[in-house]
């Protein structure tokens, strides 16, 4: 096991959109490239900045996105997702390391898999508590476990393993786009493997509400497995191959049709239905809690309101390029890797601003405080450093009523359930 610690800051940029082309054929030439000389080397230029996987407001308002560079050159990011203790994982397409970015020391991590050029694609958690990933061109699928330590799993022979999920059964699901195959893996490393009838090479996979894996392919297909290993697909009914697919609040699985300007929809019955968006080529989709989903298209990331149906295009940072896989973080915000500008990328959904932002009260003087945050978050809560000096109670709805008590200097503390803060300095004379 190779270990790297690198200790940065965050780097924060403004939102500019971009327009860009396809994740997939992004994520899939990332691979190859990884893959295209064995033993190859990629000499470390610089180290860059990186957020903690906590992306928390402890003072005034951030900006809506921030960028954190990978810490080697050419590294091509890929799979993203979140652990059990709300750290991040990322895989790293070109150089064959893990990475984890550790909020308790705010230190970067980078583990090396065992195999050379394994061409890493996606990364979840598994049900065992550990992160499994994916080695397309090393037909793998390896495990590291939180402290690090790597197992690697060979798969048949050929096998190019993309994406995966863990199922309801307690295993792991994975799309194999060389063998246009589902294959299950158990925590022991047990391998079976099933064919997608329509012999169409399968892209991503998640967990339904069903019971059943849910997956797309590179067709105009949606289909289903039973933790049995029975295969069912559904026509879209649309001239396009379908990508992203995650499970919306209305207990639905909702799609990418990445060819049109569409996402689908199908219920656990299988019926299917398509919905026009103000978006060119939906790739990703990542459930972001409540009724949101997350979408990328080409003018950036977007979201989705699968009960009113309402899309917002929320754009990009600045110099970004559409990017590779997705994942809903322990802070509520969104992350994802941005493979050709070699970064890790944050959409910060929930920004807590409180008006006045400091106070200068006398003994027995009243004030009230006035929080807003944006992304909908629940009631706010406020607490004072020292009552003895300014005291604090709810006036209302995400309003505080603050009362100076004594000559002296304390802070009010605004904050969400997210562990958000705004501080606002009190003086009573």
């Amino acid at each position: 096991m190779h270990v790297i610690d690198i200790e940065h800051s965050i780097k924060v940029t403004p939102t500019r959109r971009v327009a860009g082309g396809s994740l997939l054929i992004v994520a899939v030439c990332i691979c190859a490239a990884g893959c295209a000389g064995a033993g190859a080397t990629t000499a470390a230029v610089g180290i860059g900045s990186s957020a903690s996987p906590f992306v928390r407001q402890t003072g005034q308002p951030p900006t809506q996105w921030v960028v954190a560079p990978a810490p080697k050159k050419n590294s091509g990011l890929i799979g993203i997702t979140a652990d059990s203790h709300n750290d991040i994982w990322i895989t790293e397409g070109n150089d064959g390391y893990v990475d984890r970015i550790d909020p308790a020391t705010n230190k970067y991590r980078r583990f090396q898999v065992p195999t050379a050029s394994p061409s890493l694609s996606a990364i979840t958690l598994g049900p065992d508590g550990n992160l499994w990933f994916t080695e397309t061109f090393a037909a793998k699928v390896g495990r590291i476990t939180p402290a690090g330590v790597i197992t690697e799993f060979a798969l048949p022979p050929s096998s190019g393993p993309l994406d995966i999920t863990a199922g309801p059964d307690g295993n792991l699901w994975y799309t194999d786009t060389f063998q246009y195959e589902i294959g299950k893996l158990t925590t022991a490393g047990v391998v079976t493997e099933y064919p997608v009838p329509s012999h169409t090479f399968p892209f991503f996979i998640t967990a339904g509400p069903d019971g059943n894996l849910w997956f797309t392919e590179g067709g105009p297909r949606v289909a289903k497995i039973t933790p049995g290993g029975t295969i069912t697909e559904y026509s879209t009914g649309n001239a396009s191959s379908t990508s992203g697919i995650a499970v919306g609040a209305d207990g639905n699985l909702w799609f990418g049709e990445s060819s049109l300007d569409r996402l689908g929809t199908i219920t656990t019955a299988g019926v299917v239905s398509s919905h026009y968006i103000r978006g060119s080529h939906p790739e990703e989709v990542v459930n972001g809690g409540g009724n949101e989903l997350f979408v990328s298209v080409d003018q950036g990331l977007a979201s989705y309101n699968v009960r009113t149906h309402g899309f917002v295009v929320l754009g990009y940072p600045q110099g970004a390029t559409p990017f590779g896989f997705m994942a809903l973080g322990g802070d509520g915000n969104i992350w994802f890797t941005q493979g050709s500008t070699n970064d890790v990328a944050v959409y910060v959904r929930h920004i807590l601003s409180v008006n006045p932002s400091s106070l200068q009260l006398k003994a027995g003087q009243q004030a009230t405080l006035t929080a807003t945050e944006t992304g909908g978050l629940t009631t706010l809560g406020a607490i004072s450093s020292n009552p003895a000096i300014a005291s604090v109670a709810p006036a209302g709805s995400n309003t505080f009523t603050v009362t100076g008590v004594a000559s002296g200097s304390c802070t009010i503390t605004v904050m969400d359930h997210k562990k958000n803060t705004f501080p606002v300095p009190v003086t009573v004379q």
